[in-house]
């Protein structure tokens, strides 16, 4: 379905699914009650990946066209965004103590 991506309409909508616009990949997911996330779909080998940008309206618009440029560019360089935040992740928790390395 297509969407506006502007405040006002974004936090009208209410019609559950995935809304688009003419950002490539960039959706707003609309779930039940009314929780609105930012996904980024795209593909990464012959494969369809989501990556959840965060949700509305803690992230804006503007926010929300930002992280999916800055994944776009990742994937424009081979790099796979939700593989590279796991791999952050880890590291984080590796460098906290909070994840032990098996041997």
């Amino acid at each position: 379905m297509k969407l506006k991506f502007d405040y006002q309409s974004i936090k009208n909508a209410k019609q559950t699914g995935r809304h688009t616009t003419n950002e490539k990949g960039l959706q707003l997911l609309i779930k039940k009650g009314g929780y609105k996330y930012w996904v980024l779909r795209y593909t990464y080998g012959a494969n369809r990946h989501d990556l959840t940008l965060g949700s509305f309206p803690e992230i804006s618009v503007a926010d929300a066209r930002k992280k999916a440029q800055e994944a776009r560019y990742q994937l424009s360089q081979g790099i796979n965004p939700i593989a590279d935040r796991k791999a952050k992740k880890v590291a984080l928790m590796v460098i906290f103590g909070q994840y032990q390395l098996i041997e």
